[in-house]
Formats: C-alpha cells, sequence, structure tokens
C-alpha cells in the first residue's frame, strides 16, 4: 500500500485486520494487509496498522474510532556509503 498513514489503535478481543476495520469504520480493503496489525503495547492493547491515505483524511473519524494520532512511518535506509 504505497499511499499510508500509520495509526494506533486499541483493540480489545482479537487483535485482526477485521476488528481494526471494524472499529475505524473502514473496509478491511483498507487497510495494509502486508503490514497487518502490530502490537505496540499488550497491556494497553495498543496496536499499529497502516491505513490507505484516503481514509485517513477524516481525522476526527479516527479519534472517535479509538485511533491514536496519524504517525510518520519513514522509510528506513542505510545511511553513508556502502560497505565495500
Amino acid at each position: 500500500m504505497a499511499d499510508s498513514v500509520l495509526v494506533q489503535i486499541h483493540l480489545a478481543g482479537s487483535a485482526s485486520l477485521a476488528a481494526a476495520a471494524r472499529k475505524l469504520g473502514v473496509p478491511a480493503a483498507k487497510l495494509d494487509a502486508d503490514y497487518g496489525v502490530v502490537a505496540v503495547d499488550l497491556a494497553a492493547s495498543l496496536y499499529a496498522v497502516k491505513l490507505d491515505k484516503s481514509e485517513a483524511g477524516a481525522a476526527e473519524k479516527l479519534g472517535q474510532g479509538g485511533a491514536e494520532g496519524i504517525f510518520a512511518d519513514p522509510k528506513i535506509e542505510p545511511f553513508g556509503p556502502p560497505d565495500s
């Protein structure tokens, strides 16, 4: 999913893409299946998902769905010249 944003969401019970999509009120196809649902803080039932940027335009909706923020997700690349 090329144009996506990273959001955190509280999920009780099953931490699945389907559960995250229901909580956010978006179709499951709008979540990045390759990224999946990543545990951020298990004690707080906090998980991260990547959401299609077209759905993230309604930031107010995200807050109502139990999501927190729209976070940066920069590409991680090596720094400096490659080792020979």
